[in-house]
C-alpha cells in the first residue's frame, strides 16, 4: 500500500495512491490527479499499455494544448493484466479517467491544417473513449479563410478490444464554399472527397455535420479513413455549371459518403427557377440533372426564343457531366405539353401531350442536336440539327419526318452564305395540315424577329433566302383524293417569291402552278384539267365533276386574281336544287314547263375576280352560266373563321334571257346588268361555309331588271334552311 506519491516539475504535477494485493493473485488498485499539463507531456507518460489506440492517435495528431485537470482510477486483477500483456483493454469497470483540455490543436488527417483553440472535456474506461467539445474551434486554410467548428464535436470510441479499432469524430462545421473546395483539392483529402468544379468558380456558405470514421492501428492508411458530410449550402453559386451557364441563389443539401458525392436543390439557371441534382459516384465523373421550366419571356431572354410558332411554357430537364469546361454535352429533354404549337401543317394546342428529346454538343462555339426525337401527336421527326456561333441554322437532316400518321418523308437542309437549301423526298405526304394553314393564314400576321431572340451582344446572321425542293409520289388531300408525282420548287428572299412551280396529276389530268414577273409584282398562274378533283382536294367544293380551271393571282403586295372553270357539271348541289325550283320561268303559250335538271347541271364558264383582305377572300364580278341557267355573285368567303356572305341574280334559260341585258339602257331596266336576264331571282348565301343558309326573294323573280335590285334579298328575309356546300 502507498498513501501518496507526488512527482513534480516545471510542466507537469502528479499524485497518486493505491495497493498491490498479491493474496489471490496479482491485483493493483490506485488514483491518481493530474495538475495542468501539456498534452506533448502526458502522451509521453501515458503507459504503453492502457488504452493504446487513442494514445497512439494522440501522439501522432495532437500537436498542441493542455490538461487541465485530469482523475485516473485503476482497478487491475490478474485477468485484467493478463489481458493487457496480451494487448486487450480491461473490462471498462476496471479504468476509469475524466479530463479537461484547454487550447487543443488537433490535426484530424496528416497534410490537413490543424483545428485550434479547442476545450472540451473527455472519459476514458476500459474499452471506451469520449471527448466532446466545448468550444468554437477553427481552421486555418490560409488568405484569411478558415473553417469552424460548433461546441459539442466528439471522438468516439466504442469498443477498443476490436482490431484494428474503430474511432468516430463528429463535428458540427461551417464555412465558405471556396474554402472547402480549396481544402478538398489538397492531396491528403483527395483520396477521400473532392468537387467536380473549380474552386474558384464557386461561392456560397456551408453549415453542416462533418463525420470522419477511422480504423485505428499501426500503420494507417486512406483506406482506414472515409468521411461523411451532409450539409446545407445557401447563397450558393457556380459560374460555369453547364458550359458558360451559371447556376445562381441556390439552396443545396449536399451529403458525402464513400459512395460519392450527392447534391440537391433549388436555384436559377438560364433566367428561370431550377431544380438541380449532382452526382458523383466514388471514382468516376461528376455529372448534374437540371430541370427548369421556361417561358417566352425567359426564352427570349437567354436567347432561346427564335423558333417562329412555339408559345407557353417549356419544361426541359438537361443532364450533363460536370468539370468539361465550354465544350458541354448534355441529354436534353422537352416536355411540351403546355407549350403551343403553330407551324405550317402542325398544329398542337396547349394541354395536349408532347415531348422531345436530344443530345447537345458544344464544341468550339459550335452547337449540334443530335439524335433529335420529337413526338407530339400525329406530328414526329427524327434527325439532327447543326448551329452556328449565333444559334443560326447551319443544316439539318431528318431521317423521318410525319405531320399526319401516313406521311413518309426525308428532309435534308443545308445553308449556302444567305440561303439555306431545303430537300424534301416523300413517298406519300398528308396535304391536309398545310392546306387548312395556307386557307386559315392571314398575309397580316407579321413575321417572327430572329434579332430579337439572340442574346445581348450576339450579332444575328439571318437566312435571307429559302430555296424549297419537294417531290412526293403521293400527295393526298380531303375527300380520299389524290395527287400523284409532285414536284414543287419554291425560291424566296424576304417576303419576296423569286420562283414558284409545281406539277402532278389527278389520274391522267395534270394540275401545274407557275410563277412569271418581277418579284415585286409577280403572277401566280394555276391550272387544272380536272377542276373538281382539284376543288375536292382541297375542300374547297364537293358537287363540281371535271372542267379545266385556270385561276391568276397576283403575289406582291396581297393576293389578287380571276378564276375561270370551262366546261363543268355541278352535280347534286342543294343550293342549285332549290334555286331552279324557285326560279324557273312560267309556262310558255303551249303549257309547256321548261326541263332543267338540277341534280346534273352543266356550265359553259364559270369566271370570278377575288382579291385576299386579312383572312377574307373577296369575291366580285361573278359569273357562272350554262344553256339552262345562270349566276351572278358577289360577296366573301372566310375559311379561317368559318364564315360566308354571298348574294346575286339566279338566271334561268340563261342564254335567251340574257339576251335583253345586252340591249343598252333597254338591258340596263329590263335585265339589270350585264350578266343578269329579264327573269331572275335575287338569292344570299350567308352564316358558316360548313353549313351555310339560303335566302330568295321570289318578288325580285317579276320585277324588271333595275328594279329587281330593290327587291334584293336582306338580312331581315328569314332563311330557309342550310343550303349545303
Amino acid at each position: 500500500m502507498f498513501d501518496r506519491i507526488l512527482l513534480g516539475g516545471p510542466q507537469a504535477g502528479f499524485s497518486m495512491a493505491g495497493d498491490v494485493d498479491w493474496t489471490n493473485g496479482p491485483r493493483l488498485r490506485f488514483g491518481a490527479a493530474l495538475d495542468p499539463t501539456p498534452i506533448s507531456v502526458v502522451t509521453r507518460l501515458w503507459p504503453s499499455f492502457i488504452c493504446a489506440p487513442v494514445r497512439n492517435y494522440l501522439l501522432d495528431h495532437v500537436k498542441a494544448g493542455a490538461v487541465e485537470k485530469a482523475t485516473l482510477q485503476i482497478d487491475f486483477n490478474a485477468a485484467d493484466l493478463d489481458a493487457m500483456r496480451d494487448e486487450h483493454p480491461p473490462p471498462d469497470e476496471s479504468l476509469l479517467l475524466d479530463f479537461t483540455v484547454a487550447n487543443g490543436s488537433v490535426e484530424f488527417l496528416s497534410g490537413v491544417p490543424p483545428l485550434t483553440g479547442v476545450d472540451g472535456v473527455g472519459r476514458i474506461t476500459g474499452r471506451t473513449s469520449t471527448f466532446t467539445t466545448t468550444s468554437v474551434g477553427m481552421l486555418d486554410a490560409g488568405e484569411g479563410r478558415t473553417l469552424t467548428t460548433a461546441p459539442g464535436g466528439t471522438f468516439h470510441i466504442a469498443d477498443a478490444n476490436q482490431k484494428p479499432t474503430p474511432a468516430v469524430i463528429v463535428a458540427k462545421v461551417s464555412s465558405t464554399v471556396d474554402t472547402i473546395g480549396d481544402l478538398l483539392a489538397r492531396d491528403a483529402l483527395k483520396p477521400y472527397a473532392n468537387l467536380p468544379l473549380a474552386a474558384s468558380t464557386l461561392r456560397g456558405q456551408v453549415d453542416g455535420r462533418l463525420e470522419i470514421d477511422l480504423n485505428l492501428g499501426p500503420n494507417m492508411s486512406p483506406a482506414d479513413t472515409s468521411l461523411k458530410i451532409n450539409s446545407v449550402v445557401t447563397n450558393f453559386t457556380a459560374d460555369n455549371l453547364l458550359g458558360k451557364e451559371a447556376l445562381e441563389a441556390a439552396t443545396l443539401a449536399i451529403n458525402v459518403d464513400a459512395s460519392g458525392l450527392k447534391a440537391s436543390g433549388q436555384g436559377r439557371m438560364f433566367g428561370a427557377p431550377a431544380t438541380v441534382e449532382m452526382n458523383q459516384p466514388s471514382g468516376k465523373a461528376a455529372s448534374a440533372m437540371v430541370h427548369i421550366i421556361m417561358d417566352d419571356a425567359a426564352r427570349a431572354k437567354q436567347g432561346l426564343g427564335g423558333v417562329p410558332g412555339v408559345t407557353g411554357p417549356i419544361a426541359a430537364t438537361i443532364t450533363a457531366p460536370l468539370g468539361t469546361g465550354e465544350n458541354i454535352r448534355a441529354d436534353v429533354e422537352l416536355d411540351l405539353t403546355h407549350a403551343g404549337i403553330e407551324w405550317p401543317g402542325a398544329s398542337k394546342p396547349p394541354g395536349r401531350p408532347g415531348k422531345a428529346k436530344f443530345l447537345l454538343a458544344v464544341n468550339n462555339g459550335l452547337t449540334s442536336l443530335d439524335q433529335i426525337v420529337f413526338d407530339a401527336g400525329a406530328v414526329q421527326a427524327h434527325g439532327q440539327i447543326e448551329l452556328g456561333p449565333d444559334q443560326s441554322l447551319q443544316s439539318a437532316k431528318f431521317g423521318q419526318v410525319k405531320f399526319s400518321p401516313g406521311d413518309d418523308m426525308k428532309v435534308d437542309a443545308l445553308r449556302v452564305g444567305e440561303t439555306l437549301k431545303v430537300m424534301v423526298r416523300a413517298g406519300t405526304i398528308d396535304a391536309r395540315p398545310f392546306l387548312k394553314t395556307l386557307f386559315a393564314s392571314s398575309s397580316d400576321t407579321p413575321a417572327p424577329s430572329a434579332a430579337a431572340s439572340l442574346p445581348p451582344g450576339v450579332s444575328p446572321s439571318p437566312i435571307k433566302e429559302i430555296d424549297l425542293d419537294v417531290k412526293s409520289a403521293l400527295l393526298s388531300g380531303y375527300n380520299k383524293q389524290v395527287l400523284t408525282g409532285l414536284e414543287l420548287r419554291m425560291l424566296k428572299r424576304d417576303e419576296l417569291y423569286k420562283q414558284l412551280s409545281f406539277a402532278g396529276r389527278f389520274g391522267r389530268q395534270t394540275v401545274s402552278g407557275n410563277l412569271t414577273g418581277p418579284p415585286a409584282a409577280s403572277q401566280l398562274t394555276i391550272l387544272s384539267d380536272d377542276a373538281g378533283s382539284l376543288l375536292l382536294f382541297t375542300d374547297l367544293y364537293k358537287h363540281m365533276e371535271r372542267g379545266r380551271l385556270s385561276a391568276t393571282m397576283q403575289i406582291g403586295g396581297g393576293l389578287s386574281g380571276v378564276l375561270t372553270i370551262d366546261t363543268f357539271v355541278l352535280r347534286d348541289e342543294p343550293a342549285l336544287r332549290r334555286l331552279v325550283a324557285e326560279g324557273v320561268p312560267p309556262p310558255d303559250a303551249t303549257g309547256r314547263m321548261p326541263k332543267i335538271d338540277a341534280g346534273a347541271m352543266a356550265f359553259n364558264r364559270l369566271q370570278v375576280r377575288y382579291d385576299r383582305a386579312g383572312t377574307r377572300l373577296l369575291l366580285r364580278d361573278g359569273v357562272m352560266n350554262g344553256d339552262a341557267i345562270g349566276l351572278t355573285v358577289d360577296g366573301w368567303l372566310d375559311f379561317a373563321h368559318d364564315g360566308v356572305d354571298m348574294k346575286g341574280t339566279f338566271v334561268p334559260a340563261y342564254a335567251v334571257n340574257n339576251l335583253f341585258s345586252k340591249i343598252p339602257v333597254v338591258g340596263l331596266i329590263l335585265g339589270g346588268g350585264s350578266n343578269e336576264g329579264l327573269i331572275g331571282v335575287n338569292y344570299r348565301v350567308e352564316g358558316k361555309i360548313s353549313a351555310p343558309t339560303l335566302s330568295i326573294n321570289p318578288l325580285s323573280a317579276i320585277a324588271p331588271g333595275i328594279f329587281r335590285q330593290i327587291f334584293g334579298v336582306g338580312a331581315h328575309i328569314p332563311s330557309t334552311g342550310a343550303a349545303g356546300q
